[in-house]
C-alpha cells in the first residue's frame, strides 16, 4: 500500500537549531522534531555565527540557511523612512526567503514567526495562493517602552493570515488591541520536555557541590541582558536580600555585558549547553523570572519542571504559568522591594519552599510540546483540508 503524501510546510523564522538564541529557537527545536513525523518541513532561518552549512537536515526538517549579503544593505534603506530603519539584514532575509519558498515544488502551507518572518510569509502566500499561519511569540508594543512604529505596522500584516497562534492569552490580548480578529487567533502555550528536565537525573545537592555552591543560598536567573528581562530589578532586590541573608549568591546566566556587579553576583557570560543549564537550575534554591514583559516565559516552566520554587513577575505568560502561592510566587513587575521580600520568604521558610517544589513539576506537566504539536497539526490540517475541498 502506497504511503500517503505528507503535506509540505515552509517555515520562516530567524532562529533554528542548533543555533538557539532565545525562546523562538527552543520553540523551533522542540516543535519541528515532532511535526517532521507528520509533515515535510522546509525551514528558512538566518545563518548565524557557528552555523556550518547553508543547506542541511536538522530534526527531520530540510534547512536552507540564509547568508546575509551586506553589500546590498545600504540600498534597502530606500524602502523605509530613515527614522524607522531597522537593518538591511531584515530586507535581505525577507527577499531571500521569498525566493526559496517560490522555488519549492508542491508547497502546501506557509508558517512564519513574528515580524521578522511576516513580510515574506504574506508575499509568498499571496503569490503562491497558499494558506498562511503566523505565530506571534512577542509584540513590539510590549517589548519596548518606545515601540518602533515601522515594526508595529509590519506586525499588523499578520491580520491577513489565515490563522494566528499566540503563545499566551496576554499575547492574544495585545494582538486584538492591534486589530487582529479574535476569531483568527488560537492560544497555544509553549511546552517542556519532562524527560529532559528531570530532577531525578541530577539532584540539587550534587549540582551545588559540583559547581562549588555548597553551603550557599543560590538565586538563579537566565535570560538576555535587555531591559524587558528585568535584570536591574533583580539586582536591586538582591541588594535588599543580602542585608538579611548574608550567604546568598545570585547566579546570572546571561550572555552580554552587565556592569557594576557585586562580588556575590556570579555572571556566566558565555554559551552553555542545555545540559549545563539544567545543572545550574538544579543547583539553585530559588529561580527568579523578573521580566517587565514576557509573552510566554519558557524558562519559568523549566524551573518548575526541575522542582524549583519559581518567583515571577505578574505579566504576560508568566502569570499564566505560575499558580501564585501554589507552584510559586508572583510579584508586581518592576517592584524590587516586593521581589526581595518574596525571595527572603522562600529562602527563610524551608516548609513553604518544599511545598512550592512539590507542586512545581505537576504544574510544569500542563505545558507539553506534544500537546503544542497536536494543536499546530490540527490548524495545518484544517486549512489544508479546506484547500482540497
Amino acid at each position: 500500500m502506497q504511503k500517503a503524501k505528507k503535506f509540505h510546510i515552509g517555515d520562516i523564522a530567524w532562529e533554528f537549531p542548533p543555533n538557539i538564541v532565545g525562546g523562538l529557537g527552543t520553540y523551533q527545536d522542540e516543535l519541528y522534531k515532532r511535526l517532521a513525523k507528520r509533515f515535510q518541513i522546509t525551514a528558512i532561518p538566518l545563518m548565524r555565527n557557528g552555523d556550518k552549512s547553508e543547506h542541511e537536515h536538522v530534526n527531520g526538517a530540510e534547512v536552507f540557511r540564509i547568508r546575509p549579503r551586506p553589500e546590498l544593505f545600504d540600498s534597502y534603506k530606500l524602502l523605509t523612512p530613515n527614522e524607522w530603519y531597522v537593518g538591511g539584514d531584515y530586507f535581505d532575509f525577507t527577499i531571500q526567503s521569498i525566493e526559496i519558498l517560490c522555488k519549492i515544488e508542491n508547497l502546501d502551507l506557509i508558517h512564519s514567526h513574528d515580524w521578522l518572518g511576516m513580510w515574506a510569509g504574506l508575499v509568498s502566500s499571496r503569490h503562491l495562493n497558499k494558506p498562511w499561519v503566523v505565530t506571534m511569540h512577542s509584540c513590539e508594543i510590549g517589548r519596548s517602552p518606545n515601540p518602533n512604529p515601522w515594526i508595529v505596522e509590519i506586525e499588523k500584516l499578520g491580520t491577513k493570515a489565515d490563522r494566528v497562534i499566540a503563545v499566551s492569552n496576554g499575547t492574544k490580548d495585545e494582538l486584538i488591541r492591534m486589530g487582529y480578529p479574535n476569531k483568527k487567533i488560537e492560544v497555544i502555550h509553549n511546552g517542556i520536555d519532562l524527560k529532559k528536565y528531570d530532577p531525578e537525573k541530577i539532584r540539587s545537592g550534587e549540582a551545588k557541590k559540583k559547581l562549588g555552591y555548597d553551603g550557599k543560598k543560590i538565586i538563579f536567573f537566565v535570560g538576555r541582558p535587555v531591559r524587558e528581562k528585568g535584570i536591574d530589578v533583580l539586582l536591586k532586590a538582591f541588594d535588599e536580600v543580602k542585608k538579611e541573608i548574608t550567604d546568598a549568591k545570585l547566579v546570572l546566566l546571561s550572555r552580554g555585558d552587565i556592569p557594576n556587579l557585586s562580588p556575590d553576583v556570579i555572571h556566566i557570560n558565555s554559551f552553555v549547553s542545555e545540559q549545563e543549564r539544567i545543572g545550574l537550575i538544579s543547583a539553585c534554591d530559588v529561580f527568579v523570572v523578573p521580566s517587565l514583559y514576557e509573552p510566554f516565559g519558557i524558562v519559568a516552566v523549566e524551573g518548575l519542571a526541575m522542582e524549583k520554587a519559581v518567583i515571577g513577575s505578574r505579566t504576560g505568560g508568566i502569570k499564566e504559568i505560575i499558580e501564585d502561592n501554589v507552584s510559586g510566587l508572583l510579584f508586581e513587575p518592576g517592584n524590587h522591594m516586593e521581589l526581595a521580600e518574596k525571595i527572603k520568604f522562600v529562602l527563610k521558610n524551608d516548609r513553604e519552599r518544599k511545598r512550592f517544589e512539590e507542586n512545581a513539576r505537576k504544574r510544569a506537566a500542563y505545558f507539553s510540546w506534544e500537546k503544542n504539536a497536536r494543536k499546530v497539526t490540527s490548524i495545518y490540517n484544517n486549512l489544508l483540508n479546506r484547500e482540497r475541498s
